[in-house]
C-alpha cells in the first residue's frame, strides 16, 4: 500500500494540513516532515535529513511525497523525491501565491549552495499539482505580493493585456488571474521542458533579482524572492531600453506598474553582486546572458549585455529620476 508523507513547514502544519486532510481523507494517516521556514533551508543538508527521515519511515520509490508550502517546499520536495531511490512519485499543494502561479509549475526544482541561488537541481514532473485559493487566506499582503511580482512577469513577456490588467486593477489574487499565469506558463513550457530555447523568457528579472537575493541573504539580511524580482524586472527592462530593443515609453509603462505596487528598502552596486551574477546557469562564453522584453508582451532570451549597461541599470534602479535618460 501507498504510504504517504507530507512535506511542510511549520505555519502549514498548523493552519493548512487540517484543511488538507479533510478534503483529502486518504491521507489522515501520512508522515508530517516539518522544515524550518526559509531560504536557509533550501540546502544539500535538509535534503539529507529528509532522506535520513524517508529512510526511517520506510518508504519506498512507491511512496507518495506530498509537498505542502510555498516555493521553498516545492522546489526542495521535488528535488529530494526525484533522487531518493533514483524516483519516488510526488505531487505539489503550493499554498502560497507565488508557489501557485510560478514555483510550483514546470518541473524546475533546485537547492541553493551556499548563498547562490538554485545550484543543484533537476528537471522532473509532479503527479500533479493542486491549487487552492482557500489557502490563500492564511497569507500577508507581503506575502501574497511574492507571488504578484511572477504574475507580472508573465503579462509583460507573454500578454500585454493580462499585463494591463493586473497593473491596473491590482486584483491578483482573483482565481482567474491566477489561472492566466498558470496557463501562461504551461504555454512556455511545454515549447520547451528542459529551458533550452523559449522557456528562458521566465527568467526575465531573475538575473538581478536572483544576484541581489544572494547578496542580501549572504550578509544575513534576507528579502523577498518577489521584491528581489521586481527590482530585477526594472533593471534589466532598462537594460532593453540601453539595448534599443525596448522603447522608453514602453519602459515607463512597466516600471510605473512595478513601482506602484513594490516599495524598495534596499541598495545595491554590480560590485556587490558581481559574483552573484556570473554564477547564474545562463552564462556562456564569459558573457553575461539576459532575457529582456522588447515591448510589454514580447521577450528575447539569450542577450548579451556589456558591463557597463548592467552598471547603468543599477543606477537607474537607485535613481529613478534618470528614467527619462536615453
Amino acid at each position: 500500500m501507498t504510504k504517504y508523507l507530507y512535506c511542510a513547514i511549520r505555519i502549514q502544519k498548523k493552519f493548512c494540513l487540517p484543511y488538507l486532510k479533510e478534503l483529502f481523507k486518504e491521507t489522515s494517516t501520512a508522515i508530517t516532515l516539518v522544515i524550518p521556514a526559509g531560504e536557509k533551508s533550501k540546502t544539500t543538508n535538509q535534503a539529507e535529513i529528509i532522506w535520513q527521515k524517508l529512510i526511517e519511515y520506510g518508504a519506498t520509490r512507491q511512496s507518495l511525497l506530498i509537498n505542502l508550502g510555498g516555493g521553498m517546499i516545492t522546489d526542495i520536495g521535488a528535488f529530494v523525491a526525484t533522487l531518493f531511490k533514483r524516483g519516488m512519485p510526488y505531487i505539489h499543494i503550493p499554498t502560497t501565491l507565488l508557489a501557485m502561479t510560478d514555483a510550483a509549475i514546470g518541473g524546475k526544482n533546485a537547492v541553493n549552495i551556499l548563498s547562490y541561488k538554485n545550484q543543484a537541481g533537476t528537471f522532473s514532473f509532479p503527479v500533479c499539482t493542486y491549487v487552492d485559493t482557500e489557502f490563500l487566506k492564511t497569507l500577508s499582503e507581503n506575502e501574497l505580493k511574492n507571488g504578484f511580482a511572477e504574475m507580472l512577469k508573465h503579462g509583460i513577456i507573454y500578454d500585454k493585456n493580462y499585463f494591463m490588467q493586473l497593473a491596473g486593477n491590482g486584483n491578483f489574487t482573483s482565481e482567474d488571474a491566477i489561472r492566466s499565469s498558470v496557463e501562461i506558463k504551461n504555454e512556455i513550457v511545454k515549447k520547451d521542458k528542459y529551458d533550452r530555447t523559449e522557456r528562458k523568457i521566465l527568467n526575465f528579472g531573475h538575473t538581478i533579482g536572483h544576484a541581489v537575493e544572494s547578496m542580501m541573504a549572504a550578509g544575513g539580511n534576507e528579502i523577498s524572492h518577489g521584491v528581489a524580482v521586481a527590482a530585477g524586472m526594472i533593471c534589466e527592462s532598462y537594460m532593453a531600453v540601453s539595448k534599443k530593443m525596448l522603447s522608453q515609453e514602453e519602459f515607463s509603462i512597466i516600471e510605473s506598474a512595478i513601482r506602484k505596487y513594490f516599495s524598495f528598502n534596499f541598495t545595491f552596486t554590480y560590485d556587490g553582486i558581481e559574483k552573484f551574477l556570473w554564477a547564474d546557469k545562463k552564462n556562456t562564453s564569459g558573457q553575461l546572458k539576459f532575457s529582456l522584453p522588447e515591448k510589454t508582451g514580447k521577450c528575447s532570451y539569450d542577450i548579451s549585455v556589456e558591463k557597463s549597461l548592467v552598471i547603468n541599470a543599477i543606477n537607474k534602479f537607485s535613481i529613478p529620476e534618470i528614467s527619462n535618460a536615453g
